[in-house]
């Protein structure tokens, strides 16, 4: 398993590499330091750590993630099925939150076709002479997980769907948010998802 980590999110890092340990589960989280001073440029960095560990684990299969998530068992069965890589989809979009490369043409390919989009779209970014907040999430480029599903549908390539919990072995808790400033907009979210479950409830036939 392989993620990767900037300065700022050192500590969380330190959890997920605690999680791991605690399963005896292999893995490499690479530092990097920042790239500009946009959240957006780190995330577009994906499809690169992949590839370097490719080439420093080789004939390994890759399972990446993000360091804000938590593993709470063994990973094997999330490199089980035949394909070329494994992921999950949310909303009807791909997630890179945690994805499966197998070590195949096409997914060396997929990693080619989708680190030349990254690699585009971190250009885009450093080339803009006004950089707004550095917690802005858009700045015009395509995040890193529209430019995998785009890299996806010019890729002949196998793919397998993980599961929503992937298999109940990973649990994701954004670290984006956390590390926010505390603003007004940010109170006004946790608000709104504060108010949201009870109002389900309410909304819902069998509570009459």
């Amino acid at each position: 398993m392989v993620g990767f980590y900037t300065p700022n999110y050192a500590e969380i890092a330190a959890e997920l590499r605690r999680s791991l340990e605690t399963h005896a589960i292999p893995h490499k989280l690479y530092p990097v330091d920042m790239l500009g001073g946009t959240w957006l440029a780190q995330t577009l960095r994906k499809p690169y750590i992949v590839q370097k560990a490719f080439t420093d684990f080789p004939g390994r299969s890759v399972i990446f993630m993000d360091v804000d998530c938590t593993v709470h068992g063994d990973l094997a069965p999330l490199v089980s099925q035949p394909c070329d890589a494994a992921l999950r989809f949310r909303k009807g979009a791909t997630s890179t939150q945690v994805v499966v490369f197998h070590r195949t043409p096409a997914a060396e390919a997929l990693l080619e076709c989708w680190r030349s989009k990254c690699d585009a779209a971190i250009e885009a970014i450093m080339a803009q002479r006004r950089i707004r907040s550095p917690w802005k999430r858009s700045l015009g480029v395509s995040n890193d997980e529209h430019l995998l599903q785009h890299a996806l549908i010019e890729t002949p390539v196998m793919i397998r769907v993980l599961p929503k919990d992937c298999f109940g072995l990973v649990t994701h808790e954004s670290a984006h948010d956390r590390l926010q400033p505390d603003t007004m907009a940010l109170k006004l979210k946790r608000f709104r998802r504060q108010l949201k479950a009870p109002l389900v409830r309410w909304l819902t036939p069998d509570r009459i």
